[in-house]
């Protein structure tokens, strides 16, 4: 089977130039799973995007590491048109997203730290 490098353009997908929303994430997150799962490596390209907030990096980047171990999406995940901050984001994206589905005891303390903060907004 021959593999391709097929780029998806992130402002074409998500509709403008602000990669903020987990929404946004989600239909990128699609995207990317389907064509890694067919065998096929993936070019993210940010050209256009002026905003990306770590939210949107976590969605559409992050969750990939429940159905993809960390040396197959270094293989066949790529970026360009990232700036250098942008790019590292997109590194801590990755990082989290690593931690997160391969150790559960980080996972836990995430999960409580997070349903704790949601706890408290409701209380306020």
């Amino acid at each position: 089977m021959t593999t391709k490098e097929i780029t998806i353009n992130i402002y074409k997908i998500i509709g403008g130039k602000a990669a903020v929303s987990t929404d946004y994430g989600q239909k990128v997150f699609e995207n990317i799973s389907e064509i890694l799962k067919s065998g096929n490596t993936v070019i993210l390209d940010f050209m256009n995007i002026e905003i990306i907030l770590t939210a949107f990096l976590n969605v559409a980047i992050g969750q990939l590491y429940k159905d993809f171990d960390a040396p197959f999406l270094k293989g066949k995940l790529k970026v360009t048109n990232l700036s250098d901050e942008d790019l590292q984001f997109y590194k801590e994206a990755c990082e989290r997203g690593n931690e997160y589905y391969k150790n559960p005891t980080y996972r836990k303390i995430l999960n409580d730290s997070l349903k704790k903060v949601l706890d408290d907004e409701q209380n306020i």
